[in-house]
């Protein structure tokens, strides 16, 4: 799972409304996108692009449930969900806790007998990393 911010703008093309926002009439100004990706073969797709605007940890929520349950329906198994560590998916991820708390491991949302781990992808925590330092202002004392 991960987010595109985009320019925020309709267009009519076509007979069809593009850049409109799945959760309000705004237009969209990030789409996030649901990729499923083997562990034992060299296979990914995008399953799911969706279009919003201010949305919420409350708003992608149900939004990852249905997914998962989209995915389950095809007869794959969802065993790890992997995103940055931008602040609204580590709320995402406490929503998947029964205690509402960041855990690594955590009861599977169909399936509580099965275990769901909530990893954060590392090379965008290195590249925030790498970032921090390049803007760290040195100070003078």
């Amino acid at each position: 799972m991960d987010e595109i911010h985009v320019k925020s703008e309709f267009t009519y093309r076509g007979g069809v409304i593009i850049g409109l926002s799945q959760n309000i009439t705004d237009p969209a100004k990030t789409i996030f996108a649901f990729m499923v990706s083997s562990l034992s073969k060299k296979w990914s797709t995008i399953v799911r692009l969706l279009p919003c605007s201010n949305s919420s940890a409350m708003d992608i929520f149900p939004v990852i449930k249905q997914v998962i349950e989209d995915i389950e329906r095809c007869g794959l198994y969802v065993k790890v969900i992997c995103t940055d560590n931008y602040p609204m998916n580590v709320n995402i991820f406490k929503m998947f806790s029964p205690t509402h708390t960041l855990k690594p491991i955590v009861p599977h949302i169909l399936d509580p007998n099965r275990i769901l781990i909530l990893l954060f992808d590392f090379v965008h925590i290195l590249k925030s990393i790498r970032n921090n330092w390049l803007n760290q202002k040195d100070s003078n004392c």
